[in-house]
């Protein structure tokens, strides 16, 4: 078994399948190129658009890492959430 085919059978019974949660997210390959390409540690929120562009990048955790401004970027881009 592949670390791919273990992260999907993981993924499948998430709780966000269970929780019928219709948001898009990415898994990082075992190479680590996410990570390496977005600088993710210490903990960072991107948000990344459509086309691919990053459109917020919050600042390095744990001092700079507002989770409440990328929360408002997303409420101003789709609207307040429930």
């Amino acid at each position: 078994m592949t670390a791919r085919t273990l992260t999907c059978d993981l993924l499948k019974d998430s709780p966000l399948r269970r929780m019928d949660v219709s948001l898009p997210f990415a898994v990082d390959d075992m190479d680590n190129r996410a990570n390496l390409l977005y600088g993710a540690w210490p903990e960072r929120i991107y948000i990344i658009d459509e086309s691919g562009r990053i459109v917020y990048r919050g600042g390095l955790g744990p001092f700079g890492y507002h989770p409440q401004e990328a929360r408002a970027w997303l409420d101003r881009r789709f609207g307040p959430s429930n």
